[in-house]
């Protein structure tokens, strides 16, 4: 239409335009470029509205509404002027975001790179939503078992971070915890820590007490410690986390109840049963003002709950919850598939923990149907299904099935990940053993070799997952009494 005006403009100079002439084409200009700009901000406020209401539900876990209104949001920006290519980029974020927990992996790691190649169009200064990208996408590497390029990406920010604020802030006790949760994810406890205790304490020393993003660390370390069977020092954390988040979240808060349960699970690991209970009790009365949100965490703490009553020898009290908790299972069919993957894996390794391995199996049967349905059969969520599924079956002695399954998932990881992937190596260890167990021992030391060479790869000669491996070699090369081998590496592993 200015197209147009403009035309008209000199077509009228061409016959000496009269000055009332031109005072009408300057005020129907002036109308036109006000009604555009009116226009573009009823756009924007449009698209701010679509864009905060997707956020609210991505962080309810509401993701299907979530993608509803992402999707909105980002179709308004094709009214937007090309030069406001940040509504653009953070629309795209926010999908990024949302199919990221969805497990839309490829999805979600196109639309983290387009989201940041158009903030570094935009003439904002968009430094922190492109940090908010990068730190999205070490979260998907880290799902996706993309180690090595999740590592690359945190160590780049850290540098970036402690570059731009100092050592000692808390943007740069962040990165710091997502190393630590990188390492702990790879299986490198030793290495992790250190990340989780100077995270620690440059939140203690920046932010002091009554921060939830404290208990976040001091929460982080005590895994950490679970996982090494250091219970004492996992109630410790698990105890000073929880006390942070009911001073920063309020002792009814969901989070105080998922700390709850944390500190229970450490004295369910101790058989102290009757610390447990209290803890699990407290916990499930909180969850269920919050049934609604997730009826997950009121299943899964009546399970545990019924375990501690189990293991005590009162099963009257345990079979009610745990029926109960199955109908709350079926009352709450959802179609967000990691919500329902998620719970029901949780639940079979609630069963595996405590040895219930019937019902384990029960369980992560059902999360390889679901991941199967909603990823397809060659991806990272099946290839963890079936290795857990493998596990039920080894420690049944049903060593073919095992087999069959850790073989399937070494497929999909060295399709998904990379033949030299850490996970493909923690698969292929998987396979040593099955294969050891079975007497194939020249098959097991092929399968524990090549998993060592891809670990030699990574790490130093001193890393856990090294000597565990080389450990396995040991053993196996004593059954085929090749003792030359033994001493070679036992020899290493004493350096």
């Amino acid at each position: 239409m200015l197209k147009k005006v403009s035309l008209k403009l000199g077509l009228m100079k061409k016959k000496h335009t009269t000055s009332n002439q031109i005072k009408l084409i300057i005020l129907l200009v002036t109308l036109l470029l006000k009604s555009s700009l009116a226009f573009a901000n009823d756009v924007e406020d449009k698209w701010l509205a679509l864009s905060q209401e997707a956020v609210t539900l991505f962080k309810q876990g509401d993701y299907n509404k979530a993608t509803f209104y992402a999707e909105k949001a980002l179709e308004t920006t094709k009214d937007l002027p090309d030069s406001n290519r940040y509504a653009e980029a953070y629309s795209l974020k926010i999908l990024a975001d949302i199919y990221r927990v969805q497990s839309k992996f490829d999805l979600a790691e196109l639309l983290y790179n387009r989201a940041i190649s158009f903030f570094q169009q935009s003439h904002k200064n968009n430094k922190e939503e492109i940090i908010a990208c990068w730190n999205g996408l070490g979260k998907l590497y880290i799902a996706e078992e993309k180690y090595t390029q999740a590592e690359t990406l945190y160590i780049s920010l850290l540098a970036v971070r402690e570059k731009q604020f100092g050592p000692t802030h808390p943007e740069v006790a962040m990165v710091l915890n997502n190393l630590g949760t990188l390492y702990r994810n790879m299986g490198q406890n030793n290495k992790a820590e250190p990340y989780y205790k100077r995270s620690l304490y440059v939140k203690e020393k920046t932010m002091g007490s009554n921060s939830y993003s404290l208990g976040i660390t001091l929460n982080n370390l005590a895994i950490i410690y679970k996982d090494k069977g250091d219970y004492a020092n996992a109630e410790l954390f698990y105890t000073r986390a929880l006390t942070e988040c009911e001073k920063a979240l309020g002792s009814n808060s969901f989070a105080t109840a998922m700390g709850l349960n944390n500190l229970a699970d450490v004295y369910m690991a101790m058989k102290n049963y009757d610390k447990a209970e209290p803890l699990y009790k407290r916990a499930l009365t909180i969850f269920e003002e919050f049934i609604d949100k997730s009826p997950k965490e009121v299943a899964i703490t009546m399970n545990k709950l019924a375990l501690v009553y189990s293991a005590k020898g009162d099963y009257a009290k345990a079979k009610p919850l745990y029926q109960e908790s199955w109908i709350i299972y079926k009352k709450n069919p959802t179609h967000d598939y990691p919500y329902l993957a998620n719970s029901l894996s949780d639940l079979g390794d609630l069963y595996w923990d405590n040895k219930s391995y019937a019902q384990a199996e029960l369980f992560y049967t059902k999360v390889l149907s679901v991941c199967e349905k909603e990823q397809g059969s060659d991806n990272i969520a099946v290839a963890k299904c079936l290795n857990k599924l493998a596990l039920v079956y080894k420690i049944n002695g049903n060593y073919d099935e095992a087999k069959k399954l850790y073989e399937r998932s070494l497929s999909i990881r060295e399709k998904e990940s990379g033949i030299n992937s850490l996970s493909v190596a923690s698969s292929l260890n998987n396979l040593g053993l099955m294969c050891k167990l079975q007497g194939d021992y020249e098959q097991s030391e092929l399968f524990y070799q090549r998993s060592l060479d891809i670990l030699l790869n990574n790490f130093d000669e001193d890393n856990p997952n090294i000597i565990v491996t080389q450990k396995n070699l040991i053993s196996l090369y004593r059954k085929m009494n090749l003792n030359e081998k033994t001493d070679t590496l036992e020899a290493r592993i004493k350096k």
